[in-house]
């Protein structure tokens, strides 16, 4: 503590007593604080577009092999035709003998009516398997079984 005849003291425990008053220097401080660090939290705390992953099963209604190589199937959990791949050319990384397997594992599910388990391991567009868009708009598939 100070003498006590310093009109305030350094350190003190009584509540009554204010804060110092702000000093134009100590606004600019605030302010520039403020307007640097309120931007950084706003970003870090805004949601942002996550990648999932998505596993979806059940029969296959049809399944379409088109001239340009492209093979889709109708899904039980998605109201639109789905492109699985490309069997003429590597379509979203998928190799082309992967797209020949699971073509033929495509018509084995649609022909025995087996249940058809497509695994997405990272779903941009889709959060449920409902939601995949249709036709070529569709995540490209990691792996394909029937079950």
């Amino acid at each position: 503590m100070r003498s006590s005849t310093h009109s305030r003291p350094f350190l003190s425990m009584s509540p009554s007593l204010s804060p110092a008053p702000e000093t134009a220097p100590m606004r600019l401080l605030t302010r520039l604080t403020l307007t640097l660090t309120l931007p950084v939290l706003a970003t870090l705390s805004a949601p942002t577009a996550q990648a999932a992953t998505l596993t979806c099963s059940g029969t296959v209604t049809s399944v379409t092999a088109h001239a340009d190589g492209s093979i889709w199937v109708k899904p039980s959990w998605n109201s639109n035709a789905l492109q699985l791949c490309n069997a003429a050319t590597v379509w979203k990384s998928v190799p082309l003998e992967s797209c020949k397997r699971w073509h033929a594992q495509a018509l084995l599910a649609r022909s025995t009516r087996e249940t058809m388990v497509v695994y997405y391991p990272s779903t941009a567009v889709a959060t449920t398997c409902g939601a995949i868009p249709a036709g070529s708009g569709a995540d490209a598939p990691g792996y394909l079984t029937n079950q």
